[in-house]
């Protein structure tokens, strides 16, 4: 009897510590502070089409984050924003670039303090070694330096259920899983050194679907979805730059990106 009386003892610390870990992980989860100097962002597009009024849209409503747009041509910038280029907490890249790394899109990279890397992002510069180490992984796509398959594969319009993979991260800390159509890349390569934070349920090789890493001191987060409306029909609903959950995950990438939390 005392012997089961010890175990079933043991038991109720173990369920209470565990419940309290629980709980003082999410009390940990720092709340994005909005009262301060605004994050200055940088977004650069160009190269891949997407819809432009939803886009900044989604950028426009976040507090905190002042935005900057760079219109961007097979490396080499088409529009620069009114007066000059200046440093910047943050530069998103939704750009789709050719062949390798050009002077003109590393300037921009250099400009950030922290980089994100949204969606198509992923297939810029194929025969460019360094961009996987900078973003972490790629798209493969036939190229000089990739001449024979396997090739990354895309996936339209699929409804998926994104899974939080890592729940302490200050990016993943505050949201729940969620289901949001978009589209889906399968079969990307994915460096070692990258940390996982979320995964989709569609069926692919790799389910992958945000991850961070480093680069040059730089903090680097990618994430997959992001495809917007393009291709959906007219009477398609919200899309990925009306989902709150993935808008809440943007914005805290962004956050952490700047080294706000």
């Amino acid at each position: 009897m005392k012997k089961k009386t010890y175990v079933f003892f043991l038991s109720v610390i173990a369920s209470t510590l565990l419940i309290t870990g629980e709980s003082a992980a999410k009390n940990d989860c720092t709340e994005l502070s909005k009262s301060s100097k605004p994050v200055e962002l940088l977004l650069v597009t160009g190269g891949h089409p997407y819809e432009p009024s939803e886009f900044f849209a989604m950028f426009s409503a976040l507090p905190g984050v002042h935005y900057q747009h760079v219109l961007m041509y097979e490396g080499k910038p088409l529009a620069f924003p009114p007066g000059t280029l200046g440093k910047y907490d943050v530069v998103l890249f939704y750009d789709q670039e050719p062949k390798e790394i050009t002077p003109e899109w590393r300037s921009l990279f250099e400009a950030g303090r922290g980089i994100v890397f949204l969606h198509h992002a992923l297939a810029s510069f194929p025969d460019s070694p360094e961009y996987q180490a900078i973003v972490g992984g790629r798209y493969t796509e036939p190229s000089e330096r990739n001449p024979d398959p396997p090739y990354s594969s895309y996936h339209l319009n699929e409804r998926q259920h994104f899974t939080i993979i890592d729940r302490s991260h200050p990016i993943t800390c505050a949201i729940a899983d969620f289901d949001m159509l978009d589209e889906a890349y399968d079969a990307l390569e994915i460096d070692p050194g990258s940390h996982i934070l979320m995964k989709s349920d569609f069926p692919k090789l790799t389910p992958a679907t945000a991850w961070i890493s480093s680069y040059r001191q730089k903090r680097v987060v990618y994430i997959q979805p992001g495809h917007g409306s393009v291709f959906l029909p007219a009477d398609h609903g919200p899309s990925s730059y009306q989902n709150e959950s993935f808008k809440k995950l943007l914005e805290r990438a962004i956050f952490w990106a700047a080294g706000r939390i």
